[in-house]
Parts: structure tokens; sequence; C-alpha cells
């Protein structure tokens, strides 16, 4: 755009001159000298303005190329951030619900260890019936021998008594 404004003040000027010199005196010849001189110092302060922004827009291209580059790294990265992310949680939730079964099975097992246990209670609660049931038994088994034991010793008494009576 500044070499189009350059372009026309240049054409402008030379028409001037072309225009001018036919009808103007040699003052005036000197007067569009000077603004002629005064246009190309202007126009080549322009250029060195334009030089500058055009470089100045160059650097800030490269600049804008590097952020770029950066920004599309970071976005990668991101990227691969996320999927760590995501993978990760996954991991998490199926530790949780393997931590949510876990808890469950030993709820389960202590609740059956208690059922157990109150069933061996029970039945070491009937064993110590049962042996104290024995033990009766037992000594109503040694009183039945005794009276047995009596009670064939009399019969045994009794017979000889008969035996020796008789003859």
């Amino acid at each position: 755009m500044s070499e189009k404004l350059t372009l026309k003040l240049f054409l402008l000027l030379i028409c001037i001159l072309f225009l001018g010199s036919c009808k103007k005196s040699a003052q005036e010849n000197d007067k569009t000298t000077a603004e002629t001189e005064k246009t190309n110092t202007e126009l080549a302060r322009m250029k060195i303005a334009l030089e500058k922004t055009q470089s100045e827009s160059n650097e800030l291209n490269e600049g804008l190329s590097e952020t770029l580059e950066e920004f599309e790294k970071i976005k990668s990265e991101l990227a691969l951030a996320t999927r760590t992310k995501d993978s990760l949680q996954n991991q998490i939730d199926e530790l949780k619900a393997q931590r949510d079964e876990a808890v469950t099975r030993a709820r389960n097992t202590q609740a059956l260890a208690d059922e157990l246990a109150g069933q061996l209670n029970e039945k070491t609660e009937e064993g110590k019936a049962l042996a104290e049931l024995n033990e009766e038994l037992l000594t109503t088994i040694e009183k039945l021998q005794e009276q047995i034991e009596q009670a064939s010793g009399q019969i045994t008494v009794e017979m000889h008594e008969e035996t020796d009576e008789q003859p």
C-alpha cells in the first residue's frame, strides 16, 4: 500500500514538472525543483520506513510462526496429557470397583464367619450337654452294673443255698 502511494506521488511529481515546465518561469522552476527534492526526500524517508515496517513484519511473522509451532507442540502435549488422564481415571474406576467388590466380599465373609461362630457355639453347647448326658449315662451304667453285680451275687448265694438244701 505504501508502494502505491509512493508511485502516485512520483507520477504526480512528474506531471507537475512536465506541465509546470511549459508555462512557468525560472523562479517557478526553482520552486518546483525544491518541491521535487523535498518530495524525493520524503519518498526516500517513506521507502526507509516501508523497509523498516517490512522488516518488522517479517520478524513478527517469524515470531508468529515460532509461537504457532509452540502452540501446536503444547496442543499435542495437552492431548497426550488428556489421554493419560483418561487412562488413569479408567484405572482408578476399575480399582474402585475392585475395592467395592473386595469390601462386599469381606462383609459377606465376616457375616459367614459370624454365622459359623454362632453355629460353633451352638455345637459346643450341644457337645457340653451331650458330655453331661454321657456322664450321667456312665454314672447310671455304673450304678446298674453295681446293682447287677449285687443282684447276681444274691442269686448265686440263693442258688447255693437252694442246692445245699435239696439233697
